[in-house]
């Protein structure tokens, strides 16, 4: 006999099947690794248009991209090269080497040997005796120093990170947003003296060699690891740095990064730039209805990516050696739009 016990019994049956079947689907990505390397998938069983693909190839391929790929629950379902490139060829990510340095930081943190709050002097002597003590890892890592912005005497020189360490400090640290390319360098000595392995050594033992990337190489300058530029690797491998932070910073069953860190990492960090986190682009504050507010991005020069959209368990990654200004620059809104509209589940 049907009674309406029964049927609020037959409701709430239905609900937990519904959420165990959401949990399986969530958990299923979660256990995805790409090691040795990432699983392929059609677009239409991880829910993505090719149709919509197909837009989002027209756009990449106009801006002269030479590597493209789009990642959904853990699986590629478009992976695009031109002019000869593939899967194995390297691409100096530029700028994109700054959210990795940031990474970096968070590994230390994580292992107590920094702590945002503390003073970078401690880890750059040459700082101890003037102004610049005032500086503190947090302000490095959000490009609120208030050192020299001298870019033109950093890039190309010899020795890139005594250069940097040199930079006069001009304005109260906190009380202005920079986009500096040599404070964002002395980083490499923060990571050398809180870890005593040189930056390049640390990243390969803490980061690259858990996720499995191996096809890389940093740039250096008088033996020392750039930290605002020099990274040169492959769209599948960058892609890794982004399944780290599209999964809170866990790998398999362990957590490299401190609990809370991407978080923090991928949210505005302070309030003279609203748009930028832990050295990653963020789109916290950002007025456009159509994209995501947890979505963020790692850019470098010319318009390399690492685009993560965890709402929507996407990674766009894109990756170009053409530098032709307009002509190969992309907008990183912009791409994100069209590859959001390629998805089944309209983004949140």
């Amino acid at each position: 006999m049907f009674t309406r016990r029964s049927f609020v019994c037959g409701i709430a049956l239905l609900c937990f099947v519904s959420l165990f079947n959401a949990g399986s689907h969530a958990d299923k990505a979660t256990k995805l690794w790409p090691q040795p390397d990432w699983e392929t998938s059609t677009p239409e069983a991880e829910g993505v248009s090719p149709a919509g693909l197909e837009k989002l190839k027209a756009l990449f391929t106009e801006k002269k991209s030479q590597a493209a790929l789009v990642i959904r629950h853990g699986k590629i379902v478009a992976e695009w090269y031109w002019d000869g490139k593939d899967k194995e060829s390297r691409f100096q990510a530029f700028s994109v080497t700054k959210s990795i340095a940031s990474t970096a930081i968070g590994l230390l943190v994580k292992d107590g040997k920094v702590k945002l709050e503390q003073s970078a002097s401690d880890f750059i002597p040459e700082w101890k005796n003037d102004e610049r003590k005032e500086i503190t890892v947090r302000h490095l890592i959000t490009m609120t120093s208030g050192l020299a912005n001298n870019d033109g005497t950093i890039f190309g020189q010899k020795d890139q990170l005594g250069k940097s360490i040199a930079l006069p400090k001009l304005k109260q640290s906190g009380t202005l947003w920079n986009y500096n390319n040599g404070a964002c360098n002395t980083l490499s000595q923060v990571i050398t003296a809180a870890s005593g392995k040189e930056m390049n050594d640390f990243l390969t033992e803490r980061l690259y060699k858990p996720l499995g990337i191996t096809n890389f190489e940093m740039d250096k300058s008088e033996g020392k690891t750039l930290a605002y530029m020099g990274m040169h690797t492959s769209a599948r491998e960058l892609a890794k740095i982004g399944y780290l932070f599209l999964r809170d910073g866990k790998w398999k069953k362990k957590r490299l990064l401190p609990k809370g860190w991407v978080a923090e990492a991928t949210n505005t960090s302070q309030e003279l730039n609203k748009e930028y986190g832990y050295l990653w682009w963020v789109r916290t504050k950002n007025s456009d209805p159509n994209l995501p507010k947890d979505s963020y991005n790692a850019v470098g020069l010319g318009g390399q990516f690492i685009s993560v959209f965890p709402s929507q368990d996407l990674i766009v990654i894109r990756l170009t050696s053409l530098l032709q200004g307009n002509a190969s620059n992309v907008d990183g809104d912009t791409f994100a739009r069209v590859a959001l509209a390629a998805l089944e589940t309209p983004a949140k």
